[in-house]
């Protein structure tokens, strides 16, 4: 990435510091990580038992779940669930019914887009694919082309039905883009399989988006078991440290490369918005992979989110959507989600005179917070 570029960018990066005080649980609890790619994504699972068997037994089941869940919700995949249930009920224009982890992740969907005013939208999947390839081209998609898809994109254009299980698409080439929202459920079954497998604590890392729970142990040196060879891995830096009196996992947050706070915590999940690196520039215009599904552009507003929930759909979902709206916006919507927090970093590019009277480019960032930001518990980097 050009200087120039990298002056419009936000880079959020996570650091996760595994934490534990006088009073957690037994010494004897060893924490083992495992790593993978998980929907194309680098990803990691810190488990925390009493022996590596336990763990890998955990681990795999829950890689599994992960393999399972992609086959559902992939867009890359034209074999996966949703694109089937889509290239068959468009056509048909009938219901179609669905399996308990699609209808599942289809029903908040819905509600989500309801309660954002659609700058949460699954049907931009049409819209998505053209900027997908103008990202490969680098070009920008031909108008003619993007009024097509935008007449698919509409949360009034597809019905669900509780009883029945079903979905109804009400065009035909209607596509599903679940990528600001599978991510996260994913990461909230797969902390139930490691309950289920009775594992005391752990964290789920995919790409930055991060859920916990438990007590991790102390003093315990990490056992690093890579199920598969990661290629310059985005996920969260792990560390040890024994410096914080708190009863959890401290989770650090980073704006364009400088830790910003810790937060402290046992159950949580974290999950985070940003286009610093998947965009498209044109005629000095960023457009990025985001797409605002009332307009079917590609943002230009630079902004990173991050949000904190009690799941990590809720904490993805509510990502996309703050990205897509204004601050306040977005900030009056997270209002509506008991026990969330977000952190809003945006970037405004500002002309200013030099001494030879000539404009240059620069830009500064701002921050915006929600109310309950200042609930969190923060410790001290």
């Amino acid at each position: 990435m050009s200087s120039k570029n990298f002056i419009f960018s936000i880079i959020l990066s996570f650091c996760v510091l595994l934490v534990a005080s006088k009073h957690c649980l037994s010494g004897d609890l060893k924490r083992f990580i495992f790593e993978e790619n998980v929907m194309s994504i680098p990803s990691r699972i810190i488990v925390c038992a009493d022996n590596e068997l336990d763990a890998e037994h955990a681990a795999g089941a829950a890689f599994q779940r992960f393999d399972e869940l992609n086959g559902v919700m992939s867009d890359y995949d034209s074999d996966s669930e949703v694109m089937q249930i889509c290239q068959i009920g468009a056509k048909s224009g009938k219901p179609v019914q669905v399996s308990d982890d699609l209808f599942r992740v289809l029903k908040f969907s819905k509600q989500t887009s309801i309660a954002s005013d659609g700058a949460f939208d699954i049907t931009v999947g049409p819209v998505v694919r053209l900027w997908r390839r103008a990202r490969r081209q680098h070009a920008l998609p031909e108008k003619e082309l993007l009024d097509n898809a935008y007449q698919l994109v509409g949360n009034d254009l597809w019905e669900i039905d509780e009883k029945s299980q079903t979905v109804l698409l009400k065009r035909d080439k209607m596509r599903f883009d679940l990528g600001g929202i599978a991510k996260g459920d994913a990461i909230d079954q797969v902390i139930e399989v490691l309950k289920a497998h009775k594992i005391p604590a752990a964290l789920v890392d995919v790409g930055g988006d991060i859920r916990s729970y438990g007590k991790p142990p102390i003093d315990s040196a990490d056992i690093r078991k890579s199920t598969q060879n990661i290629q310059s891995p985005q996920t969260s830096e792990i560390q040890n440290e024994n410096n914080f009196d708190v009863n959890g996992w401290v989770i650090g947050v980073s704006a364009n490369g400088q830790t910003v706070c810790r937060v402290a915590a046992q159950d949580i999940a974290m999950a985070s918005s940003g286009d610093s690196e998947r965009f498209v520039e044109w005629n000095g215009v960023r457009y990025s992979h985001i797409v605002d599904p009332k307009t079917g552009l590609g943002l230009t507003d630079h902004k990173a989110v991050t949000v904190f929930a009690q799941d990590a759909i809720t904490a993805d979902a509510l990502a996309s959507a703050l990205s897509v709206l204004p601050p306040e916006k977005g900030l009056e919507l997270l209002e509506q989600y008991k026990g969330t927090a977000a952190m809003i970093c945006r970037t405004i590019p500002v002309t200013s005179d030099t001494k030879n009277h000539s404009s240059e480019s620069q830009s500064k960032m701002e921050f915006f917070y929600s109310e309950s930001w200042k609930n969190l518990n923060f410790q001290t980097p």
